[in-house]
């Protein structure tokens, strides 16, 4: 786990008009920056930070090995965190450099043995109706994987969910896949079908499989290209 922080940058378009992304830091270096959509979710605690004279940090996981490392950030969107967060903005805890050992503070205290005898002999409180509902509440951010997140895009009547391992794909790849299951379906389903009795109902499933996985395939290649379109805008 490591901590970036994120600041706001300006991409030039190819039509020559500008699109304002998120720029991560690691240590001050740029290490990379979000797509439009990510950047979206973002950009408004950036503005927020700047305004009471600070950055905004996030926490990131490093994946992957030396040759080909990714960052993959666990942060809040904007319309994720509370009021209360956002005028305290708290602060990331106090890191110390790598070390073969480490000086800790004890764990338990004599100040902390005397709270706890005096709470133990403290009267109980009395508990709360069992229908009642309770729920812990914090004011920290909600902490959820940029993997999970998704973007959606309309395409025809339904929206399309968009991932970045979707993005890492152009869209005729997505397209060229999509056949390729008809395809393979196809040849198994011959195979399948010279099976007695049950091997042609085994082949036209297999078959509908196939066209079904081409169908989606089809719709992501197409909300991938719209999601493009209107990063171009």
């Amino acid at each position: 786990m490591v901590i970036l922080t994120m600041h706001r940058m300006v991409h030039l378009l190819r039509n020559g008009s500008e699109k304002e992304l998120v720029e991560v830091r690691l240590d001050g270096e740029r290490v990379g920056q979000l797509t439009a959509t990510t950047s979206a979710h973002y950009l408004p605690s950036i503005r927020h930070a700047e305004d009471v004279g600070t950055k905004l940090g996030v926490w990131a996981k490093i994946k992957g090995s030396g040759l080909a490392a990714e960052l993959v950030i666990q942060g809040a969107r904007a319309s994720e965190l509370s009021d209360d967060w956002l005028r305290t903005m708290a602060a990331f805890p106090s890191l110390v450099g790598e070390a073969l050992s480490y000086a800790i503070p004890p764990a338990y205290t004599e100040a902390e043995r005397a709270s706890q005898t005096r709470h133990q002999n403290a009267p109980a409180a009395p508990e709360p109706p069992a229908s009642q509902p309770w729920a812990l509440q914090s004011n920290q951010p909600t902490v959820r994987d940029a993997e999970a997140a998704a973007a959606r895009v309309r395409v025809g009547k339904q929206l399309m969910a968009i991932t970045d391992k979707d993005r890492q794909y152009s869209p005729g790849l997505h397209k060229a896949a999509g056949i390729s299951m008809i395809g393979i379906s196809i040849i198994v389903g011959l195979f399948l079908a010279a099976i007695p009795f049950i091997g042609p109902v085994l082949g036209l499933g297999l078959l509908a499989l196939g066209i079904y996985g081409n169908v989606l395939k089809w719709r992501l290649a197409i909300a991938l290209e719209a999601e493009k379109r209107a990063d171009y805008r």
